[in-house]
């Protein structure tokens, strides 16, 4: 059994943990975990109670879930005030990428690109936002309105293959893929693999849906 207030646990344990809280949190929407953890964010941010590090990832998650500008700008303090590389990871890789407000979203991917992130730091965030439903068509559209900007900044190293596929990948349907392929038919010069393998993912997707979206939707209809 795992839960908030585990001690003496191992490394594989706390993992198990991070991931059960996220996905009952984050992903489930489970209003107990929510709650608790913005109990705990809330002590942390006034520096009440500080979260152990392996609690930080499904607490950030959960709260950005919910969460509203508000919680963007004291996710953004945080990173601004921590000197530890992994902090920051957590917070550019996993917590910002959470939110369920496509303004907020929208703000996140307008600060990958600020003064205040490092180069190679922006393309997790694109990455991070790209993953989640509700931000796949702003990580995509915002790669397209920066895009000079981006292979400027990147060329066709492997920033740039990363961020194409991640940009891409998470897309369901045929007309996303002729879409993408539309967007790159005269330049993707130095992206051809990254570019192949996020159009490959998308077919896998729409077979994936096409084989059992009928029979998930009525396996949630039976339970719910």
């Amino acid at each position: 059994q795992v839960d908030w207030n585990m001690t003496n646990y191992d490394h594989l344990t706390s993992m198990l943990r991070e991931e059960i809280l996220c996905l009952l949190g984050y992903k489930v929407n489970d209003d107990t975990t929510l709650k608790e953890a913005s109990r705990r964010f809330d002590l942390h941010v006034a520096g009440t109670q500080i979260l152990s590090p392996d609690l930080r990832v499904p607490v950030y998650e959960c709260v950005a879930s919910t969460g509203d500008m508000k919680t963007f700008d004291a996710l953004i303090q945080l990173y601004m005030d921590s000197d530890s590389s992994e902090e920051k990871e957590r917070i550019l890789r996993r917590g910002l990428g959470a939110f369920s407000n496509k303004d907020v979203l929208r703000k996140v991917l307008e600060f990958s690109l600020s003064d205040k992130v490092r180069s190679q730091d922006t393309v997790f965030i694109f990455q991070s936002v790209a993953r989640n439903p509700i931000g796949r068509e702003l990580a995509w559209d915002y790669f397209k309105e920066n895009f000079s900007t981006l292979t400027g900044r990147y060329g066709s190293g492997h920033l740039m293959t990363i961020l194409v596929k991640a940009v891409t990948e998470n897309f369901t349907t045929k007309q996303d893929a002729q879409n993408i392929k539309q967007f790159f038919k005269d330049d993707f010069h130095g992206m051809e693999r990254s570019l192949l393998q996020g159009l490959e993912r998308i077919e896998l997707n729409c077979e994936w849906l096409e084989r059992d979206l009928q029979d998930i939707q009525t396996f949630l209809q039976s339970v719910v």
